[in-house]
C-alpha cells in the first residue's frame, strides 16, 4: 500500500495519520448529504476532509522533531497522510476491524 499527501477524493475507508497520539489510524470518508463535502471518521473524532493537503515541514521551535520521513522529506507533527486508494477492511480472526477499533 502506498501513502500519499493528497486526501481522498471519494468516499471509502482509508489509512490516515498526521503524526498524532492515535494513528495510524483507519478513517471512514463519507459525503455530506448537507453540503455535498468529504469528511472522515473513525468513531473517536471525526473532520472535513480538506481539498488541499496539510504540510508541516519546518520544525515549528527548535524542540520539534520530524515525526516521519515520506518519500526523501521530513514532515512534522500535523501532516496528513492518506492510503492512495480506498482499502477493503483489514480482518483479524474472522472479524473486520472497523474505522472505531483500535
Amino acid at each position: 500500500m502506498k501513502m500519499t499527501l493528497t486526501p481522498p477524493k471519494g468516499e471509502g475507508y482509508f489509512w490516515f495519520t498526521n503524526g498524532g497520539e492515535h494513528t495510524p489510524t483507519i478513517l471512514r470518508v463519507d459525503r455530506s448529504y448537507r453540503d455535498k463535502k468529504l469528511y472522515a471518521d473513525n468513531g473517536e473524532y471525526s473532520f472535513q476532509v480538506g481539498e488541499l493537503p496539510e504540510i508541516h515541514d519546518k520544525p515549528e521551535d527548535e524542540y520539534d522533531t520530524p515525526v516521519f520521513e515520506h518519500e526523501g522529506n521530513q514532515y512534522y507533527h500535523g501532516t496528513t497522510l492518506w492510503s492512495e486508494s480506498p482499502i477493503e477492511l483489514p480482518e483479524i480472526n474472522g472479524e473486520f476491524v472497523l474505522p472505531d477499533s483500535f
